[in-house]
């Protein structure tokens, strides 16, 4: 019996703990499997919900901030600031539908580390880089584009949509009096006879009767100042008209004793009145902010086909008029069928294909596998900044004086790259005591080996200009 008490013991030493992640490049059943996905899922939701309920609460302040460049846009073209609610749940369903989408932007980052730490196990430690790499920048690209998208591109592209369509004055008169111009329904009217004007006669069961038309001119009118800011002392019944906006606005009291200021728009006749549903409004701009947010993983996207191999740096270079077609045509199916909106997003995806290519050259897969992106890229400026200064000087022996030494640990070329000095953790991983001997040596995507030669390196040098 005391043979067995070890035995058992040591059994259950080697099994995990229940709150712990299995060990890296360990193997798990397809129990274990399903047992530690429900325990990420558990723990992914204990953020979200939360923050959903807490969103809910400031629903009117999240409301406020994505109405206000419709609103802006609205004021400009001098239209009514008012956006319609259809039914009498529509404001509460959108406060939830965009409390749900807000609680799901801002735990995007523990989401996505817990889908992390459930693939992470299965991942080689090359590959663990990639990912660790990818992830964090494309929440910055993601970051990035809802930016541009609220503070550039919504504003341009409401301020178009609202004023498409919106014709200019249909009748003016002239400023302090005068006679209005005759239309072509004042002609057809019968006129008074010569010496008696404003005067007609008619004859109703044999008596006459005399209709005595008003002189509009002498009709006292009410006037409204207009002005630009309301004034600075109010009483209730004030009322103006804006001069920004167009709008008569009205000083009614509160039941607190206090002046609440509503208005009402002046719209010109025969003219369109845009009117602007909530709920379509907010599905919108969430439309478009989904299309942003995937068109800025463009540099992503660029680099990992360069690492896998399908496409390189020459052929993107050689297709770049290719490619602005194929921006044009996705910036016209992202957008409103409005040559303004598509303008304004043809540039950033361009310029983003534009920064995969940069990406591309200053990150190939070797640098990322290895681990020394920062050094391998700064290497790789300075040898094109030396190159560019032998260029101007002619490529005398004077230039080459002047040219700042290699950094340390850089591997000359045609060298191996046991000759390269160790200069801080990435060098460290090279060496031959740091590999283990039952994990798979690592190589990069495409099947280029980091410990090898750089290939990709030396084709992106030779008299390339930058990037």
């Amino acid at each position: 019996m005391a043979d067995i008490v070890p035995i058992v013991m040591s059994q259950h030493e080697l099994e995990p703990a229940d709150d712990s992640p299995p060990p890296p490049g360990g193997v798990m059943t397809f129990g274990e499997h399903l047992e530690e996905l429900r325990r990420r899922l558990i723990l992914a939701l204990m953020v979200p919900l939360p923050v959903a309920v807490l969103a809910f609460v400031f629903a009117d302040a999240i409301r406020a901030v994505i109405t206000a460049p419709l609103y802006s846009a609205l004021e400009a073209r001098r239209l009514p600031t008012q956006v319609q609610a259809l039914s009498p749940v529509e404001t509460l369903t959108t406060d939830l539908f965009l409390a749900v989408i807000l609680a799901l932007v801002l735990s995007a980052p523990w989401l996505i580390y817990q889908l992390w730490k459930f693939v992470e196990p299965g991942l080689y430690t090359h590959e663990r880089r990639f990912a660790r790499f990818l992830m964090p920048s494309s929440a910055v690209l993601v970051a990035i584009g809802l930016a541009v998208l609220y503070w550039i591109m919504l504003p341009l592209m409401l301020l178009f949509l609202v004023g498409f369509g919106q014709p200019g004055p249909t009748e003016t008169f002239p400023i302090g009096g005068g006679p209005a111009p005759a239309t072509q329904a004042d002609a057809s009217k019968p006129q008074p006879a010569p010496g008696d004007p404003g005067q007609s006669e008619q004859k109703q069961g044999g008596a006459a009767t005399v209709e005595i038309e008003n002189d509009s001119a002498a009709v006292p009118l009410a006037t409204l100042p207009i002005l630009d800011t309301p004034p600075a002392s109010l009483r209730p019944g004030d009322a103006w008209v804006d001069a920004a906006t167009a709008q008569i606005r009205v000083a009614i009291p509160t039941d607190d004793g206090r002046l609440e200021i509503r208005s009402t728009a002046l719209v010109r006749d025969r003219s369109l009145m845009p009117a602007f549903r909530l709920r379509e409004y907010v599905d919108f701009v969430l439309l478009l902010a989904l299309a942003i947010s995937i068109a800025f993983q463009m540099p992503l996207v660029i680099l990992l086909l360069g690492w896998v191999g399908i496409v390189d740096v020459a052929t993107l270079r050689k297709n770049r008029k290719y490619a602005f077609l194929a921006c044009a045509v996705l910036a016209a199916v992202m957008t409103p069928p409005d040559f303004v909106s598509m303008s304004l997003l043809l540039g950033p995806l361009y310029g983003l294909y534009e920064l995969g290519i940069l990406l591309l050259v200053l990150l190939p897969p070797e640098s990322l596998s290895r681990g020394s992106i920062v050094h391998d890229a700064l290497d790789r400026v300075r040898r094109w900044r030396r190159r560019d200064r032998s260029a101007r000087d002619g490529g005398t022996g004077a230039a080459s004086s002047s040219v700042m030494p290699p950094p340390a640990g850089a591997i000359p070329r045609g060298a191996a790259p046991s000759d390269r000095e160790p200069d801080g953790e990435a060098d460290e991983d090279l060496r031959p005591e740091k590999i283990d001997e039952d994990e798979d040596p690592p190589r990069g995507f495409g099947g280029t080996d980091p410990a090898g030669e750089d290939h990709r390196d030396r084709d992106d040098d030779s008299g390339r200009p930058w990037p």
